[in-house]
């Protein structure tokens, strides 16, 4: 079963879709690299840092660009509104 979200812009009336399963997949995720920055900055020494420092900044960065793809779903197309509301569809 596929299930969808629908939503539509309060603003300006545009309607799109995203699938449910991928929002789940980007906020999984966004999970998984906020865990392994952590991880990451476990590993650091208190020497110089320089152990986990960029697994810790790769991780950041993963979670910018995931966070930045979860906010372009969830915005208008047309107007970039993030007043919408929006409904699940099951096919």
């Amino acid at each position: 079963m596929v299930k969808e979200i629908r939503r539509t812009c309060r603003n300006c009336g545009t309607t799109w879709h995203s699938l449910k399963s991928r929002e789940t997949q980007i906020k999984l995720g966004i999970a998984s690299d906020i865990f392994g920055g952590m991880a990451g900055a476990s590993q650091q020494c208190s020497s110089c840092g320089m152990c986990g420092g960029t697994r810790t900044a790769q991780s950041n960065r993963n979670v910018d660009a995931n966070q930045g793809e979860l906010d372009r779903l969830k915005s208008c197309p047309q107007c970039g509104s993030h007043n919408y509301y929006e409904e699940l569809l099951e096919y």
